[in-house]
């Protein structure tokens, strides 16, 4: 598992270490493989909630991208005097001209900015902290992560501790693995006030 780690997380082979000297190899494995199918789930459910915005931002953009380029230069050709329409009209036309022209630059300027976003959430904190804080906030999306972030946090403390993990490493291996980083900052606050002495349901609190 630990040669595979880029499918396994750190739990899970924390998680088998654990069963193998307490002698229940067998449960745990079995509640991994559940857990694993659930969380796949819990992904494709968010990626659902995710994607049907995302289509119609998609959708509105190549609509309006095409009535530009294409349709709008087409109608106009049919005015003898272009001068004489409407201001609004000129507007568009302006802007369909500039997309025919720059058209491909736009789409490097996508994907750039595509590449950008990846770069910044990965090695940027305030820009993974303003990311995740959206993940939580907006309607369409917060109650999904919320859900999966505690479904998450609950069954692998709960298999954690019936593989004999102590608390403070559990919630250690678990503050790894948890990406968002509101959840993975409660996590860590948890672990230091069970450090300093407070007990479990105090530290929750």
């Amino acid at each position: 598992m630990e040669n595979h780690d880029y499918f396994f997380n750190e739990e899970e082979i924390a998680l088998l270490r654990s069963a193998e000297a307490m002698g229940n190899l067998p449960e745990i494995l079995d509640e991994i493989a559940i857990e694993l199918e659930n969380s796949e789930r819990i992904n494709g459910k968010i990626k659902k909630a995710m994607a049907y915005p995302l289509v119609l931002v998609i959708f509105a953009i190549v609509a309006v991208t095409i009535l530009l380029i294409y349709v709008i230069p087409t109608i106009v050709s049919m005015f003898p005097n272009q001068e004489s329409l409407p201001n609004l009209t000129k507007f568009m036309m302006g802007a369909s001209s500039f997309l025919q022209k720059t058209r491909y630059l736009i789409v490097l300027i996508i994907i750039g900015i595509i590449l950008l976003y990846r770069f910044l959430y990965k090695y940027v904190l305030v820009f993974k902290i303003f990311i995740d804080k959206l993940m939580i906030t907006i309607p369409a999306v917060s109650g999904v992560v919320k859900t999966y972030y505690m479904y998450r946090f609950s069954k692998l403390l709960s298999q954690l501790y019936s593989a004999g993990v102590s608390p403070i490493l559990s919630l250690k291996l678990m503050g790894n693995t948890f990406t968002n980083f509101f959840y993975r900052k409660k996590i860590i606050e948890i672990k230091e006030n069970l450090n300093a002495g407070f007990s479990f349901a105090e530290s929750m609190e």
